[in-house]
């Protein structure tokens, strides 16, 4: 890639691409000749040697570097400001020694820590990068506590160590984090009262099935309210311990899994297994309704699948344990 036609004397910086592996490192000089016949057109310095990101990246990248090492190690931190890289990557890279690195970085005024270089402004951008995100995130979800962090790092393009140092820098301040969750410090959960009418019908109708998980068309159905509003009632539900989610789409009240493992307790008390149809008799469902719930405490190790029945599992509740 040659971004314009230049004229003999005349320096750009340039994308090469070869048709087989050739070994370069930075600043080495090259020259390039034509097959047939074998004359010289020119020649060049390797300023990069393993360009990253999208195509439309790369050329601006490829525009703006220096032929100057340092001012071009500079650039290299700028560039990788979500991803910082440590000293003995940019040791390598440049193929100097980490002394001459660490006094780049001194020179520069780099900031070298948690095996990371970076800058001051890459520390600032990340920062407000994060609290925008997670700003827009309450804005769109005004009922969700906080934001999975794994989510946002992801979305951000964060290096996981980057993503941890940034969360360090912010938390207590403008961010809490708190069980794998962020959120805005000033984030504060206010119900309007058709919300909180909404949330009393959800209630209503968990009573009324029995065990029958309900499903978010349903609810949606029955209450006449959009479906990303009933699953955000819902999940304020369930950090208040009020409902679980059986699979993405189907729900049921707290209360009615803890009615179900007791029964579980009195059925595992004198039969070591249980077969679907004792607890279809359980819980009076179809098998089409029953399965998915089985499925749940499969999946949370309420109870283990050995066949077509189920033993007691490893994580059914402690208080049922028996010896």
């Amino acid at each position: 890639y040659i971004p314009k036609t230049i004229v003999a004397g005349e320096s750009i910086n340039a994308f090469l691409e070869f048709d087989k592996p050739v070994s370069i490192a930075l600043d080495d000089r090259f020259i390039l000749r034509t097959y047939s016949p074998m004359d010289t057109i020119g020649g060049g310095k390797i300023l990069e040697i393993d360009p990253q990101g999208f195509w439309k990246n790369i050329k601006s990248q490829c525009q703006q570097l220096s032929v100057m090492k340092t001012e071009r190690f500079v650039q290299f931190i700028h560039n990788s400001k979500n991803t910082p890289k440590s000293e003995t990557y940019w040791a390598d890279k440049f193929s100097k020694s980490r002394k001459l690195i660490h006094g780049w970085i001194e020179s520069n005024h780099l900031i070298h820590e948690n095996e990371m270089v970076f800058s001051k402004e890459g520390v600032d951008s990340s920062k407000k990068a994060m609290i925008k995100f997670i700003t827009a995130f309450h804005k769109k979800n005004p009922y969700r506590g906080v934001i999975n962090s794994e989510s946002v790092r992801s979305e951000l393009g964060f290096s996981r160590p980057w993503h941890d140092y940034i969360i360090s820098n912010l938390d207590g301040k403008e961010i809490t984090f708190q069980n794998g969750g962020l959120a805005l410090k000033s984030h504060k959960m206010e119900l309007k009262n058709q919300d909180k009418e909404n949330m009393e019908k959800i209630k209503h109708i968990f009573s009324q099935m029995k065990f029958l998980p309900v499903s978010v068309k349903e609810l949606t159905e029955k209450i006449q309210c959009g479906s990303e509003q009933i699953l955000e009632l819902l999940h304020i539900l369930k950090r208040r311990g009020n409902s679980i989610d059986i699979s993405d789409h189907l729900w049921m009240s707290q209360s009615d899994l803890d009615q179900l493992i007791d029964k579980l307790d009195d059925h595992y008390n004198s039969n070591e297994i249980l077969s679907v149809g004792e607890f279809k008799s359980m819980t009076n469902l179809t098998r089409k309704t029953a399965i998915p719930l089985l499925e749940y405490l499969d999946k949370t190790g309420i109870t283990f699948r050995r066949g077509n029945e189920r033993i007691v599992g490893t994580k059914f509740p402690s208080k049922f344990q028996r010896i």
